[in-house]
C-alpha cells in the first residue's frame, strides 16, 4: 500500500468550518487566485525535465499551466484538456503562436468517458474531478499514475465540503497507488495535493 507523506498541520488551520464548494473557480488576479497559481508553478517546475510532456486534464482558458508554457515552451510539449468546446477555442487564440511552433496542444476530452494514452512527467488537473462519480475518480486517478513517468508528480486541486471530504479525497489518492502524497495549499474551501510515482 503506497504510504502518504505526513502533511503540514498549518495547512489544516480553519479547515473544521469551511466554507460552501463553489467549485475551484476564483476571480482571476484575486489574492487566492495568483497564490494558487503561484503554488502550483512552484510545486510542479522542480520535476520538469527536457522533452518531456506536460498535461492539463482540466484546462480551462490555460490560466494555470501557462506559467509552465512561459518557462519551458522550448523544452516540453504541452497537452491542453478540457470537456468545453469553448475554453478549448480560448486556449487556442490565446496560445495561436505557440501552437504554430508545435509546443502546444489543446484538445477537447470528458474525463468522465475518455483518458489520454499519453505518458507524462507532469499532470495538472484544476477542479475537473470533483464532478466524476466517486469511482470514476478512483479510475481516472489511476490511470493518471499509470501514465506518468517514474519520479513524476500529479498535482490537483478540488473544492472541499468539509475536513471528510478531504480525508476522501486522500483515500482516493492512495488506493490509485500513488507513492507520497502532499497537501501544498488550503485557502477558504479549496485545497491543492501534489502526487509523486516513485523512480
Amino acid at each position: 500500500m503506497a504510504e502518504a507523506k505526513s502533511e503540514n498541520p498549518a495547512m489544516h488551520h480553519g479547515m473544521k468550518a469551511l466554507a460552501p464548494p463553489q467549485g475551484i473557480a476564483m476571480e482571476m488576479g484575486s489574492v487566492q487566485y495568483r497564490a494558487l497559481r503561484q503554488v502550483i508553478f512552484e510545486t510542479g517546475q522542480p520535476f520538469v525535465t527536457p522533452r518531456c510532456r506536460i498535461v492539463d486534464l482540466r484546462c480551462g482558458k490555460g490560466e494555470f499551466v501557462e506559467p509552465f508554457i512561459e518557462r519551458n515552451e522550448d523544452l516540453c510539449r504541452f497537452i491542453m484538456l478540457d470537456p468545453s468546446s469553448n475554453n478549448i477555442q480560448s486556449c487556442m487564440q490565446r496560445f495561436h503562436m505557440r501552437m504554430h511552433l508545435g509546443f502546444v496542444q489543446p484538445a477537447a476530452l470528458d474525463l468522465n468517458k475518455d483518458f489520454p494514452d499519453l505518458s507524462s512527467r507532469l499532470t495538472i488537473c484544476m477542479g475537473g474531478l470533483g464532478p466524476l462519480p466517486i469511482e470514476r475518480r478512483v479510475e481516472v486517478l489511476g490511470e493518471v499514475r499509470r501514465h506518468l513517468e517514474k519520479g513524476g508528480a500529479f498535482i490537483m486541486a478540488e473544492a472541499l465540503k468539509n475536513e471528510d471530504d478531504c480525508a476522501s479525497w486522500l483515500g482516493s489518492l492512495r488506493e490509485a497507488g500513488f507513492d507520497s502524497i502532499e497537501r501544498i495549499w488550503t485557502s477558504g474551501n479549496i485545497c491543492a495535493w501534489m502526487a509523486r510515482k516513485k523512480i
